[in-house]
């Protein structure tokens, strides 16, 4: 049985800015936080590389879509499987919502719904909101490097006309 998910971040700049960041950068902001998922359980991290897939953003609401799905790589049935999209979406004038949106399916079949029930899904929701914390950061970082790039040129004015 899929289980929903629907998690939140926000990014202190405006939509349009980070949307035409993550045009630009998206391979630097959203795949790395994909190649490998983590989790912390009891003080110990695990962590587990996966086949991941961006699929084209898309324009939509003011803001963006990025299809994303991913499986484990190696013994792909014992561990879970998403299907998801990264929304950016624009809250106010200067704040950019990252919502990640979507399903997983426990691997298992009956054996691992019931594992989800008892412990799974908050394994899961943690390794999916490392995921988004993790790309909300490096959004933000990429953002902060654009404006302080765009701060070191001087604007220049096109000459008078005579």
């Amino acid at each position: 049985m899929r289980q929903a998910i629907d998690m939140r971040e926000r990014v202190s700049e405006p939509c349009w800015q980070a949307c035409a960041v993550l045009d630009v950068e998206a391979d630097t902001i959203v795949r790395p936080a994909m190649n490998e998922m983590r989790v912390g359980i009891g003080g110990t991290e695990m962590t587990r590389k996966v086949q991941a897939e961006v699929g084209p953003r898309v324009r939509a609401d003011h803001g963006i879509r990025v299809p994303l799905r991913w499986h484990a790589e190696e013994h792909p049935q014992w561990f879970p499987e998403l299907d998801a999209e990264l929304r950016l979406v624009p809250v106010g004038e200067a704040t950019t919502e990252l919502r990640l949106v979507g399903t997983y399916e426990p691997p298992l079949g009956a054996l691992g719904a019931l594992g989800d029930r008892v412990a799974g899904h908050r394994v899961a929701e943690t390794a999916l909101r490392e995921f988004l914390v993790g790309v909300a950061q490096r959004l933000a970082d990429a953002l902060n490097k654009h404006t302080q790039a765009a701060r070191g040129y001087p604007v220049e004015m096109p000459p008078a006309r005579s």
